[in-house]
């Protein structure tokens, strides 16, 4: 308890010091090394829980501000529990572990954003100005001008889903970070493993009924997103879908990674091949995968 304690106060005193709101907050889940190391050795009981959450409440008082507490809870503590409890089992199913911890860095991720409005900043307005710069060239174009409200609201619309692929990469370097280099290999080859629960195209169905239900607040913008969010994860999960069948080749791993190259190089040409992949597969199960998500 003593080594926790330790640990628990260095979190409180990076806090106090705002180094949780001074780094990238990208690289913020990768404070969850020591906690999880910690726990490697030792179950994570409700003793522990009281001491983390005190910690972050003690953060508050300390430091005058919640953004360093909800950073420290959302984007630290959390995901750590989620990747804590996973390694207490015998197998652990990595890819859905990094969706669940992505999940709850998302979560995090919204509420921080409404607490900064508070002190004079946004990533929705700052998501808005790089929409803005990104469509520039759109706007400039006189044959493309009668397009451009309807796009620009629509990219606007769909900032929730669009943190969450950020909220999936931090998630994928949170689980990544607390792996030996043993359990990396096994990381790797559950990515080029796994197919999505055939549940979520129940989830699709629903998202599209959402679209068209104009008259209720927000239930167009909130569908729009689950989609979108839907859309991203037939995305991986065909990504790596394909790239499995690449290392399956009777080919030289030099070969295998020059045609993993070509086929990142050529995604922008036809970016849809994996999302239609992950569609069918999520139907199909074209490669007989048993590791499910």
């Amino acid at each position: 308890m003593r080594i926790r304690l330790i640990v628990s106060i260095l979190y409180l005193i990076l806090g106090i010091m705002s180094v949780y709101t001074s780094v990238m907050i990208f690289f913020v889940p990768m404070f969850t090394v020591p906690l999880v190391k910690f726990h490697l050795g030792s179950k994570l009981t409700q003793e522990y829980i009281f001491l983390d959450f005190t910690i972050g409440l003690l953060m508050y008082f300390l430091s005058n501000t919640l953004i360093a507490p909800i950073i420290y809870i959302t984007l630290i503590i959390m995901p750590a529990y989620s990747i804590i409890k996973a390694q207490e089992k015998k197998v652990v199913n990595n890819p859905n572990l990094i969706l669940v911890t992505g999940t709850i860095i998302w979560g995090g991720l919204l509420l921080q954003g409404q607490l900064l409005v508070r002190y004079g900043y946004s990533y929705y307005e700052e998501y808005k100005i790089l929409i803005e710069q990104f469509l520039n060239p759109i706007k400039e174009d006189p044959n493309h001008q009668i397009f451009y409200q309807g796009i620009e609201e629509l990219f606007v619309s769909l900032y929730p889903s669009t943190l969450f692929m950020s909220a999936l990469l931090m998630g994928l370097l949170a689980v990544v970070v607390n792996r030996r280099r043993k359990q990396l290999h096994l990381v790797m080859e559950q990515l080029l493993a796994f197919r999505l629960s055939k549940g979520i195209l129940l989830l699709a169905l629903v998202a599209i009924l959402m679209l068209p239900m104009h008259e209720i607040q927000y239930a167009e913008e909130v569908g729009a997103n689950l989609l979108f969010i839907i859309f991203i994860l037939f995305y991986i999960s065909g990504l790596f879908g394909i790239i499995s069948h690449v290392t399956k080749l009777d080919l030289s791993t030099t070969l295998k990674l020059a045609c993993i190259v070509m086929l990142i190089l050529l995604l922008p040409v036809v970016p849809i091949l994996p999302l239609l992949y992950g569609f069918f597969d999520t139907i199909f199960n074209f490669r007989r995968v048993e590791l499910v998500i």
